[in-house]
């Protein structure tokens, strides 16, 4: 059984602010996963999800270094996940 997306999406996080993994093939990597998120999914994943496409597509508009992408990336693993149900609007 496949673990679920978030902690997927996490570990690939993790593993590109960590330099497992470089930049080019996360990109790779989460291509498929923004097309492919479904409205059933966590709401916490699909939030997740959207950031990282939106750090991504920022990166790409504004130029910036891929050290400058990281450290965004590693603020994203450094904040605490909220758990279902705790998400709030406004």
């Amino acid at each position: 059984m496949n673990p679920p997306l978030q902690v997927t999406m996490e570990d690939a996080l993790r593993r590109v602010t960590t330099r497992e993994m470089n930049l080019a093939a996360f990109r790779d990597w989460f291509g498929p996963v923004i097309w492919q998120i479904e409205e059933g999914e966590n709401p916490n994943t699909i939030d997740l999800a959207y950031e990282i496409a939106g750090l991504l597509s920022e990166s790409d508009n504004r130029h910036w270094s891929e050290p400058d992408l990281i450290a965004q990336l590693i603020r994203l693993v450094s904040e605490p996940t909220p758990t279902v149900g705790t998400r709030t609007c406004g």
